[in-house]
């Protein structure tokens, strides 16, 4: 509530709140009427509109409908409340990284062989919550930085080539803007993960950068529904994925406010490549 009433002060007015930081939550102006808790209140017949916390972290905490991998099922069982705050655990800051060192752990044990670091491990990721989630945001600042314009994006061909993890990376067959920033990645690597120079390839810069991109994605898109979920149930838009529109209401009533907490969600939601 409070991220959406400094929104509003701001901006001259605010009809949704969220916060995307080592927890996430939202907060939105409802119609009283549609609240039925209310319906034999005073309030009620007084109408209007009341800011309803949704306290949308815990979201699916029966595990029915979002879709949890064997990573998100082993942080959730090991964290200090399983079974609660579902919809949380897959997006905000302080389970991110716990995540992508499940999902690290997974490729260095792969049989019948190691996928990653020649199958070699830390004191740092054998830790648990030892992957901190800023190592993520650096990661993925290092992969944008020198991020070229969409015209002279990587080829396919090297896309592909950095993609298939069946073999060990060859500097001359990439790009040098591609080397330098997967050398970024490296650095950023041995430094948060406590290897030591020349344990780290390319190749293994590529997958960390790879993994970190999958999960973050997927948390910023996850993000975006919990907004354009309380956007529907508004009324200012009207169905679901493609067939999303914006409805009349907000038509009439032109671009609405949301006031968001946690820029780090909106850096990755909106500078997430297509095909990372």
């Amino acid at each position: 509530m409070g991220t959406a009433l400094s929104r509003a002060y701001t901006a001259g007015g605010c009809v949704i709140g969220a916060i995307f930081g080592t927890g996430t939550n939202g907060a939105y102006l409802e119609q009283v009427a549609n609240i039925t808790k209310l319906k034999n209140d005073p309030a009620a017949a007084a109408g209007g509109v009341m800011m309803v916390n949704t306290e949308w972290g815990a979201f699916d905490n029966a595990r029915e409908v979002l879709p949890a991998t064997p990573f998100d099922s082993k942080v959730d069982r090991e964290s200090i409340n399983p079974r609660f705050q579902a919809y949380e655990k897959f997006l905000s800051g302080m389970y991110l990284g716990e995540i992508t060192r499940n999902v690290l752990l997974a490729l260095i044990d792969a049989a019948p062989k190691p996928i990653l670091f020649n199958g070699k491990s830390t004191e740092r990721l054998n830790k648990h919550y030892g992957l901190d989630t800023e190592m993520l945001s650096l990661v993925e600042s290092a992969w944008r930085a020198d991020a070229p314009r969409e015209k002279d994006s990587d080829s396919e061909e090297e896309y592909a080539y950095l993609r298939d993890f069946s073999a060990p990376l060859v500097e001359g067959r990439i790009a040098p803007l591609t080397l330098r920033r997967l050398n970024k990645v490296r650095e950023i690597v041995q430094e948060h993960l406590g290897f030591s120079a020349g344990e780290v390839s390319l190749r293994d810069a590529a997958l960390v950068q790879w993994t970190a991109a999958f999960v973050v994605r997927r948390a910023a898109r996850l993000s975006a529904c919990g907004i354009a979920a309380v956007a529907l149930q508004m009324g200012y838009v009207t169905g679901l994925g493609k067939d999303a529109r914006a409805s009349a209401l907000s038509a009439e009533m032109k671009p609405f406010s949301v006031g968001i907490d946690g820029r780090w969600v909106l850096s990755w939601l909106l500078n997430v490549d297509r095909r990372d």
